[in-house]
C-alpha cells in the first residue's frame, strides 16, 4: 500500500505511551494488580472500560487483521474501538482520514502491529514477570496516569473556548494567511508561485554576456534575447512542485522579488537567466467556502484550540499554584545554571589562554633565524 506521511498532523506521543501501557499494563483492565491505580474509582471507569476493550482477547470478534500461532490479536472490531477512542480523543483524526485514506492503515501497521508483536514476544521468552520488567511497568504507569490526568486538565481548560460562528470566522480572516496550519490544502487553493522569462545558455560565457545586457536593461529582457537570437520561455506560475522545470531555476524564482533579474547555473552544460515577470499570492478559501463545509469548518475549531491552548493551560497551570500553594525550588536550578556557566567561562578562557600561548610559540619560531 503506498505510503502517506501524516505524522505531522498528529501528535503521536500519548497514544504511544498509552499503547506501551496497553501492550503490558493492566492499569488499563479491571483487574489490575501491577499498579495501585486500576481503575476502579467512578473518574476512571468510563476511560478504562473503553480503552480496555482493544487489549481483552475475549472481545477479539469480526475479522482478524493480525494473528499469531493461529490466535487473533486484533481484529476488525478491536481495531475499530481502537479507532473509535482514538478519534475521540484527537477530533482532527476523522476529518484528516477523508484527505489521507491511508492513515489508519499507517496506524495499524506502524503502532499497533510492532506494539502486539513486542508483547507476544515478552510473553513468549517470559519477560513479563521478571523484576525488572515489573519496576520499568509500575514506572511507566505512573507516568501514564499522570499523563492523562494532564490530559484530563486540558480537556476541562479548553471547554471554555469559544467555538461560535463569530469566533470562528473571526479567528480564520486574522490568521489564515498567517498561520502554519492554513499553508496548505485544502485551505489553499493554489500556492505562491512566480511568472518569469527564461532564457537557456550552454556555455557560462554566453549566459555572463547576456546577463551583463539585462541587468542594464532588465525592462526589454525579451528584445535584448532576440537580438542574441535566444528562444526566451514564458513559465507562468511556478513553484518548487511544478513538473518541467528546472529545480535550480525553480527555487530561485520563489526567491526573487518582481522585475528582478539573476543567473543561474544548474550544471556542466546549463545556465539560465531569469526575469520574473510577477509574483502571485496564494490564493486560500474563503470563510464562506470553509463554514458551508463541515469538515473544513470542524477543522478551524481544532486549529483555534491548538493555537489558544498552550495560553490558556499555562494559565491554568498558574492559578493552580495558587490554589495548592504550590513552592518551586527555582533557586536551585538557578544555582546549578550559575555554577555550569561559570565553569564554562572558566574553560573558555583556559582555552584562550592556551591558544594564545600556542600562537606566541608559534610567532617566535618564525622569528627565529634561518640556519644557512
Amino acid at each position: 500500500m503506498k505510503s502517506y506521511t501524516f505524522s505531522r498532523y498528529f501528535n503521536l506521543s500519548l497514544l504511544l505511551s498509552s499503547l506501551m501501557i496497553l501492550s503490558g499494563c493492566d492499569f488499563l483492565n479491571k483487574d489490575c494488580k501491577s499498579c495501585k491505580h486500576h481503575g476502579n474509582s467512578p473518574k476512571n471507569a468510563e476511560t478504562v472500560n473503553n480503552i480496555s476493550k482493544l487489549n481483552n482477547k475475549a472481545e477479539l470478534t469480526g475479522e482478524v487483521f493480525l494473528s499469531a500461532e493461529g490466535k487473533p490479536l486484533i481484529t476488525k472490531d478491536s481495531f475499530e474501538e481502537f479507532w473509535n477512542v482514538y478519534v475521540e480523543g484527537n477530533p482532527q483524526a476523522a476529518m484528516l482520514a477523508g484527505f489521507y485514506p491511508n492513515i489508519r492503515y499507517e496506524l495499524f501497521s506502524k503502532v499497533l502491529v510492532p506494539f502486539e508483536l513486542a508483547k507476544l514476544y515478552a510473553e513468549k521468552e517470559g519477560k513479563l514477570n521478571t523484576v525488572e520488567f515489573q519496576n520499568k511497568l509500575k514506572k511507566q504507569c505512573e507516568a501514564f496516569e499522570k499523563s492523562l490526568a494532564l490530559e484530563v486538565l486540558k480537556e476541562d481548560v479548553l471547554k471554555n473556548i469559544d467555538r461560535s460562528d463569530s469566533a470562528i470566522e473571526k479567528f480564520y480572516k486574522e490568521n489564515y494567511t498567517k498561520s502554519a496550519a492554513f499553508q496548505r490544502p485544502p485551505f489553499v487553493k493554489s500556492p505562491a508561485s512566480t511568472d518569469a522569462l527564461v532564457v537557456e545558455f550552454k556555455t557560462e560565457q554566453d549566459a555572463n554576456n547576456f546577463f551583463d545586457k539585462v541587468q542594464k536593461d532588465a525592462a526589454h529582457f525579451s528584445n535584448l534575447a532576440k537580438n542574441d537570437k535566444k528562444e526566451v520561455q514564458e513559465l507562468k506560475a511556478v513553484t518548487m512542485e511544478t513538473p518541467d522545470v528546472d529545480a535550480s531555476v525553480a527555487m530561485k524564482l520563489n526567491e526573487l522579488k518582481s522585475n528582478e533579474v539573476a543567473k543561474i547555473e544548474s550544471g556542466k552544460d546549463k545556465f539560465f537567466v531569469v526575469k520574473v515577470t510577477r509574483k502571485n499570492e496564494p490564493q486560500y478559501l474563503s470563510y464562506v467556502d470553509v463554514k458551508n463545509n463541515p469538515e473544513l469548518k470542524e477543522a478551524v475549531v481544532q486549529i483555534l484550540i491548538q493555537t489558544d491552548a498552550p495560553e490558556l493551560i499555562n494559565k491554568k497551570l498558574d492559578e493552580l499554584k495558587n490554589k495548592y500553594n504550590v513552592k518551586e525550588n527555582a533557586q536551585y536550578f538557578e544555582k546549578e545554571v550559575a555554577s555550569r556557566q561559570s565553569e564554562l567561562q572558566e574553560k573558555l578562557k583556559a582555552l584562550q589562554a592556551q591558544e594564545a600561548q600556542e600562537q606566541a610559540e608559534l610567532e617566535e619560531i618564525k622569528q627565529q633565524p634561518q640556519e644557512a
